[in-house]
């Protein structure tokens, strides 16, 4: 769903976006508990919210290395023209992919 918004932002579409999500996928809600506790204790109590984001960093580490080493992969970024045509072509695209994707989890 954000992929459309993405090659707006970036003129280009990532093959490599979905297997590196996938890899990220398993440490996504650790880091994200753990620096929001961080964040929202820091005003309050700097040990703690450094004790938090001493949790949330093997995650963190973990996400942009797949980040890194995802967009090294030959072909991980294929340009896109950013025009409204080529915008809702790619829109559709997407959907397409869902519904094909819904389709084969009924069978």
């Amino acid at each position: 769903a954000c992929t459309p918004v993405l090659v707006l932002m970036a003129a280009g579409v990532s093959p490599m976006a979905v297997p590196a999500n996938m890899l990220a996928v398993p440490v996504v809600a650790w880091a994200t508990v753990a620096g929001l506790i961080a964040a929202v204790t820091a005003p309050w109590c700097l040990p703690l919210a450094h004790g938090a984001a001493w949790i949330a960093e093997p995650a963190c580490w973990w996400m942009v290395r797949v980040a890194h080493l995802g967009a090294r992969v030959p072909g991980a970024t294929l340009g896109w023209p950013s025009g409204a045509p080529e915008l809702a072509l790619l829109g559709a695209l997407v959907l397409l992919g869902v519904l094909v994707r819904r389709r084969a989890r009924r069978l």
